[in-house]
């Protein structure tokens, strides 16, 4: 493939792919010059970040930072001059377009997108990327962009009056921001970025504030109000239902999907104590009484039906304005009931302030592996009265579009998953690698939350590349069920891991939830040709459980039976 076909598939709009080499006669001014012109796309940097990453994606030719360029190789003089016209970059963005493009931007983006006359052979990109001068001008490119969208981050929801602004209604046109690029989202997406991988060397590990996605999944980039507490950040973990059943599982007779029922069968899980909007608020005020207002707020996979997560859209929001209490982010796990010859449906929801226009508002996230219980987590969890131990038992649900939501705002960025997503490297794996939240919450229905199990091992595995803290959950109802045959009960319902620690938070009895305060730090980090960014980071502070599970029972709609008889269906 030659660069202009590259450039035409990611901004097909434009018959010219060239940049013409700047001169008093081809000053471009966003004001006023053609709209024919592609410089009207590129000098948007997460478009000229999204074309350069998919040139440097080619036979790995990012390498070449750490590498030879040819008779040079990339140092720090290369790293200032790209920091320095991002700068530049940023400062024309927040102006209003009436005066010429800087001509070290016009220039640097000539050096990219030119027109060269060679034969036809030598424009192919694996030949153009063993060009010196091609190299290093993709190369600070690349960087300059980075260091622009760093520095314009903050605006992008704040009207300004200016091409930050313009840039951001045109991205807004599309609905939810599946990209933060102008370009085709068929050869990718462009998304904010926060946390950068420490060791190895991959396209994740060149920049610090954007991140270049692959075809193929779906992600979406919330952009959020920031919340009020500024060195201190408030999780409430409300690890619901306290009570599962055996009889939540069932074995769906008509599954969809056809097997060898001789070896395969299909179940489906129901939460039959139902979580209203009350409780919540309940949980909310719980937690304030001990460490103020809770910034996020989580409830584990498969706790709401979509029934009542269509009430809690409709009326949490309502009874928190008339509490005065703020509205947190809130992640929960939701599913809807199969039906014969029908999948049922396993997913999250997250809401959250939105800072374009002010609103609460709910996206939602499928989940994107089945789970599927074996003869070990059958006697575990005590269901073997109900599925057979020996077959495999899949998840009855369907499994749709591969999407996943990236949360932003000014103090934390978030990526939700639920359960197996965690565990599973394809495809969603990847692009949590890519995106460096600061923080991954993943939603499970699962055993005890303890480092030696599976959530802690693939837990530390983020927490190494790239960085992030991650924070599981699972129903006090499930771990109490995970008995191994002959082990106690465990309250061990959430586990915090970062690069420092790893603990797992404990329900105290007659308690509801619990409360985890984490500290805002700053961490150096470094990116592969020693480019140095500070990142705001959260490391665990204390945690202690919150309300009563009496008080708690006052509010249900439906009373749930003494733990003790509990235990033994």
């Amino acid at each position: 493939m030659k660069i202009q076909d590259l450039v035409k598939s990611i901004l097909p709009s434009y018959d010219d792919p060239y940049v013409k080499q700047h001169n008093a006669n081809t000053e471009f001014v966003p004001s006023s010059s053609s709209t024919e012109n592609i410089l009207h796309d590129l000098i948007w940097p997460m478009t000229s970040f999204h074309i350069i990453s998919n040139i440097l994606d080619t036979n790995d030719s990012y390498q070449r930072i750490v590498a030879s360029l040819g008779d040079k190789c990339w140092d720090k003089s290369d790293h200032r001059e790209a920091k320095g016209l991002g700068e530049g970059w940023a400062k024309y963005l927040n102006s209003k377009g009436k005066e010429p493009l800087p001509s070290e931007i016009h220039e640097l983006l000539y050096n990219v997108f030119k027109q060269r006359r060679i034969p036809a052979p030598e424009l192919e990109l694996n030949v153009l990327l063993d060009e010196q001068e091609f190299m290093l001008s993709a190369l600070k490119l690349l960087l300059a962009s980075d260091h622009c969208s760093k520095q314009i981050k903050k605006q992008l929801s704040r009207k300004n009056n200016n091409l930050i602004e313009l840039y951001v209604n045109r991205l807004k046109q599309q609905g939810d921001l599946a990209t933060l690029s102008t370009g085709s989202i068929n050869d990718g997406t462009v998304h904010h970025k926060t946390m950068t991988p420490q060791s190895g060397i991959s396209l994740n590990s060149l920049t610090h504030s954007l991140a270049y996605v692959k075809p193929g999944i779906e992600c979406y980039t919330l952009k959020g109000r920031k919340s009020q507490n500024k060195g201190m950040y408030n999780v409430l973990i409300l690890p619901w239902p306290l009570k599962i059943r055996r009889s939540n599982f069932k074995i769906d007779e008509h599954p969809p999907l056809k097997m060898d029922d001789t070896k395969f069968g299909f179940f489906s899980y129901e939460n039959k104590n139902q979580i209203t909007p009350e409780m919540i608020v309940y949980g909310i005020r719980a937690a304030i009484k001990e460490t103020g207002y809770p910034d996020l707020v989580v409830i584990p996979e498969c706790a709401i039906d979509s029934e009542h997560s269509s009430l809690i859209k409709s009326q949490l929001e309502e009874l928190l304005t008339q509490l005065e209490i703020p509205k947190p982010v809130l992640i929960y796990g939701a599913y809807k009931p199969s039906q014969p010859d029908e999948f049922g449906a396993n997913y999250l929801e997250l809401s959250y302030v939105d800072d374009f226009s002010g609103n609460y508002v709910y996206k939602d996230q499928p989940k994107h592996h089945r789970w599927a219980l074996d003869r070990n987590q059958i006697i575990n969890y005590k269901l073997g009265t109900i599925l057979n131990p020996s077959k495999k038992w899949w998840e009855n649900c369907t499994i749709d579009s591969r999407k996943i939501l990236s949360y932003v705002d000014d103090n934390i960025h978030i990526c939700p998953l639920i359960c197996e997503d965690l565990a599973r490297q394809d495809p969603i794996a990847p692009v949590v690698r890519a995106l460096g939240p600061s923080l991954v919450v993943a939603l499970l229905l699962d055993g005890p939350q303890i480092s030696a199990r599976w959530p802690g091992k693939y837990a530390s595995v983020l927490s190494e590349d790239p960085g992030s803290s991650v924070l599981s959950i699972s129903p006090y109802g499930m771990t109490q069920r995970s008995t191994g045959g002959n082990f106690p009960p465990s309250s061990e319902v959430a586990l915090w891991s970062d690069n420092f620690r790893t603990i797992p938070l404990e329900l105290e009895d007659d308690c509801i939830g619990i409360s985890l305060v984490l500290e805002k730090v700053v961490l150096d980090q470094w990116s592969a040709d020693g480019g140095r960014s500070p990142k705001d980071i959260f490391k665990y502070a204390g945690h202690l459980s919150v309300g009563c599970s009496t008080e708690l029972d006052k509010i249900t709609t439906q009373k749930e039976e003494p733990a003790e008889k509990a235990e033994l269906v």
